[in-house]
């Protein structure tokens, strides 16, 4: 393929008029229509390939998070009911997280004062008001802490958890960037 072009200096009456043509003949030295194309076709395959991976690590990533959540739930609950157990007056919120003694009368439960006696309920993994984060209010206002360690992967339930929301802040920006 060659391009060419010639050189015309054309002026008008007023000589405030030029015209250029510039003729040349040299070989065109680069791709192809087809090799451009094809180039971009392989660019597009590639960033989808990338969005692609990126989805199924973050969709790794959530669903390890979440065996992590449940973990972390199962292992809260057994504690809570193998040593607090929960009173069986006491049904709203975290009034009475589970019995510990009170100070003046060890039969009583420092929090709700009812007797140790009627702390006999177990809290159920079914339970929909039975969440992590009622858990871990629970665990908290009981003044306990409990080992997480049997748990795989524990050390990364920050870190993900972090990245995930990182995450989720980034797309929601570009929504809004959309939307604009």
């Amino acid at each position: 393929m060659h391009a060419t072009c010639c050189v015309v200096v054309a002026c008008g009456r007023d000589y405030n008029t030029a015209v250029f043509t510039l003729i040349a003949t040299k070989p065109y030295i680069g791709p192809t229509r087809e090799e451009l194309e094809r180039r971009k076709q392989e660019q597009m395959q590639q960033s989808e390939s990338i969005v692609r991976q990126t989805t199924v690590v973050k969709d790794e990533q959530r669903e390890q998070l979440e065996r992590i959540r449940q973990s972390k739930h199962a292992t809260i609950l057994a504690h809570l009911n193998a040593k607090f157990p929960k009173c069986s007056i006491c049904t709203t919120g975290l009034i009475c997280p589970g019995f510990q003694p009170n100070s003046e009368n060890p039969t009583l439960c420092k929090h709700c004062m009812h007797e140790n006696r009627k702390h006999q309920d177990q809290r159920k993994a079914h339970d929909r008001t039975v969440t992590l984060v009622y858990l871990t209010q629970a665990v908290e206002k009981l003044g306990i802490t409990v080992d997480f360690s049997e748990i795989p992967d524990i050390e990364l339930d920050e870190e993900l958890e972090i990245e995930l929301e990182e995450e989720l802040e980034i797309e929601l920006e570009e929504e809004l960037e959309e939307d604009e």
